[in-house]
């Protein structure tokens, strides 16, 4: 039967913004909707529990330069055990901006994407209505302003459960290009982004597989991810912000990370290395962990973009604007992660303090003022920097204090001019210029 879409789809699919370096977006999209498929059905089905979404990864068939080269992604089939697209699901499916997923977060956007990076998408799906097993089938392009499914109802004997597979077929060249070929990278991308999903004990077992190797996702975050039991809360502005922190055992992940989330999703990821300080690489070699921050709350789900890709928030705090700046968040979930790593941090710290003191009295005396003047600038240095960094770093330092002491000393020779500073008062700030 033909059904008409409530939008103009080739003007809503130009529209939709989908960077071509963010070439696993519609792989995303089709797998959170497996996920809410499932919970859809575990909702109305008190005895189903085994939730399971099972990903294909399809290679093109031509020849790459070595046969040890892995052939780029072409297409994903995405299999799961959910609700189906029953009438009520076909329905939204069909309504651009659709709110029958708002209570979750749903955008009512997300299939959007798979047009803008695939030729075409394919439809399976099996479902229960009215206690009969039915078959529902379709093709979602921009060669057509309608969909034209099929339904069959289906024998007993012919199907055992439900089942529903998206075929999103054959990438546009212009994101398969930066598609990663690696069947582990997709697997760890994937899981980076719907990590909240993962840290749910009911998140439904997600396996992806090619004609070489089979990964099971669920399994890869037990085994690289350890999540701590506190979760710390804080607020702004009344609203409320909640930091989960999470141990990453694995040296591959490279970085300390703060994943600042919306929906149960990733939108932006920040190198926490950049906001503090004493926080580097290191803390790999020493402690066996990288840090990673899961932030999430109902101000940053309520101000997400419709592609979830980035945040309606001001970066920056001004006066002029009343919303709650990402700055002042960041900063303010920064604060926690310093005091959860407190003890490293301090270690470091006096560890990297104890060597530019060494450097300074040892090898670059003319340095060593600035170890009881410029305290706070010493302590900003990031640690293990190498000599002639440390000394490039030491050096803007002392330019900086040069300038102060240049300032200070004009400032005081205009009071001497003026008359406006007692003997004594010149005499006490006088000692202490000199002593600079």
């Amino acid at each position: 039967m033909k059904k008409s879409y409530s939008v103009n789809l080739k003007g809503r699919v130009k529209n939709f913004p989908l960077p071509k370096i963010r070439p696993l977006i519609p792989l995303f999209e089709a797998v959170v909707n497996s996920i809410d498929a499932i919970s859809e059905r575990r909702k109305s089905e008190e005895t189903f529990s085994d939730g399971r979404i099972v990903i294909t990864v399809v290679r093109s068939q031509q020849l790459t330069l070595s046969s040890k080269d892995l052939s780029p992604v072409e297409s994903f089939i995405i299999e799961d055990n959910g609700i189906g697209f029953t009438e009520r699901n076909l329905e939204s499916f069909m309504e651009s901006d659709s709110e029958y997923k708002a209570q979750i977060g749903g955008k009512g956007v997300g299939r959007f994407s798979w047009l803008k990076a695939f030729a075409k998408v394919y439809v399976s799906s099996v479902f229960k209505e009215n206690n009969e097993f039915l078959k529902r089938e379709f093709e979602f392009s921009l060669d057509n302003p309608f969909i034209d499914d099929t339904l069959a109802e289906l024998n007993k004997n012919e199907v055992s459960d439900y089942s529903t597979n998206i075929t999103l077929y054959k990438y546009l060249a212009e994101y398969q290009e930066q598609a990663p070929k690696q069947l582990d990278t997709i697997a760890l991308k994937l899981m980076q982004h719907c990590l909240v999903y993962f840290l749910d004990e009911n998140c439904p077992e997600i396996i992806i597989k090619d004609d070489n190797e089979t990964i099971n996702i669920n399994k890869l975050f037990r085994e690289r991810i350890k999540a701590e039991e506190n979760t710390a809360v804080f607020k702004i502005n009344n609203e409320e912000f909640k930091l989960l922190h999470v141990k990453i055992e694995d040296k591959a992940f490279l970085g300390n990370r703060l994943y600042i989330c919306a929906n149960n999703r990733l939108v932006e990821s920040k190198d926490l290395t950049k906001y503090i300080v004493d926080l580097g690489d290191q803390i790999f070699e020493r402690c066996g962990f990288w840090y990673l921050g899961i932030l999430t709350g109902n101000y940053l789900d309520d101000n997400v973009d419709m592609n979830r890709l980035s945040f309606n928030i001001p970066e920056n705090e001004s006066p002029l604007v009343n919303d709650i700046a990402m700055e002042s968040i960041i900063k303010q979930a920064c604060a926690i992660v310093k005091e959860y790593l407190k003890e490293y941090l301090e270690r470091i710290k006096e560890q990297k303090i104890a060597r530019i003191t060494d450097y300074a009295i040892q090898v670059a005396p003319q340095y060593r003022h600035l170890l009881k003047h410029m305290r706070d600038d010493i302590e900003r240095i990031k640690p293990d920097l190498p000599d002639d960094k440390l000394d490039d770093e030491l050096y803007k330092i002392k330019r900086k204090f040069d300038k102060i002491v240049n300032s200070e000393n004009a400032k005081l020779f205009e009071r001497i001019k003026q008359g406006i500073i007692s003997t004594e008062e010149y005499e006490t700030e006088f000692k202490k210029q000199i002593e600079k």
